[in-house]
């Protein structure tokens, strides 16, 4: 079961490198220990109200101006707003 959850985990951290790597070039330079530590910095507030409606994004992380792009661009034709601003 445990090295499941850790080919899960590998996976989604590569699937991730590749959505967000089109609007933010520095992503794809991650490795995979680098990009596992990438959420960890983002600070971040999930709205929800019966399903996700809104992500603020702390503008003070250090990597959130770059993927602030990326993640609107995935999750535009979900209906989901990114946000930054403080948290």
């Amino acid at each position: 079961m445990v090295v499941l959850l850790g080919v899960l985990a590998h996976n989604v951290t590569v699937w991730a490198r590749r959505w967000l790597a089109p609007h933010a070039p520095k992503v794809r330079r991650y490795g995979i220990i680098g990009a596992r530590r990438v959420p960890h910095q983002w600070d971040a507030r999930v709205q929800l109200r019966g399903r996700l409606i809104g992500v603020l994004l702390n503008q003070r992380a250090p990597l959130v101006r770059g993927l602030a792009r990326s993640l609107d661009v995935l999750l535009r034709p979900s209906h989901v707003a990114v946000t930054w601003g403080q948290i």
